[in-house]
């Protein structure tokens, strides 16, 4: 899970006078709550219009799915802290990084071109109707096809 938590210049000591001098700090607690959630969602479709896919090809609609999975806040009014959810398995991936491993598979296939662009090796040889081969050199391997004879792509 990703905790985040805001300390910008007082904010937090200010936000904690406002819920100790509320008559209904669970209010001003849900209130905050909805505005933070709303405003994520808000950068998440702004993402998804601002980045297109950087290969071209099928959209897979990366920061909408994180919008769509953005939670409702839950509130705890005994600690004074809000929570807002975001359950996209991928979403911690993007924001910290880390290694991805094949899970399923035996190797990654990390894509070169548009038309590879969010397909599994077998699903573009069966659609492309062309037959892909591994090429190794220096430790490294890679998908290849031919292509006119004797060219490869």
């Amino acid at each position: 899970m990703i905790a985040v938590r805001i300390d910008k210049d007082g904010f937090v000591r200010d936000f904690r006078r406002i819920i100790a001098t509320a008559r209904r700090p669970r209010a001003v607690l849900a209130a905050a709550g909805r505005e933070a959630a709303n405003r994520l969602r808000a950068h998440f479709r702004a993402r998804h219009r601002e980045n297109p896919n950087k290969l071209g090809g099928k959209r897979q609609n990366f920061w909408l799915h994180v919008m769509r999975s953005t939670q409702s806040p839950v509130v705890d009014e005994g600690a004074n802290t809000v929570t807002i959810s975001i359950t996209h398995p991928a979403f911690a991936q993007k924001v910290f990084g880390g290694t991805i491993r094949a899970k399923r598979v035996r190797n990654l296939a990390i894509p070169q071109t548009a038309e590879a662009y969010g397909r599994a090796p077998s699903v573009l040889e069966h659609e492309a109707g062309i037959k892909l081969f591994v090429l190794r050199a220096n430790g490294r391997a890679w998908l290849a096809a031919a292509q006119d004879g004797s060219n490869l792509k």
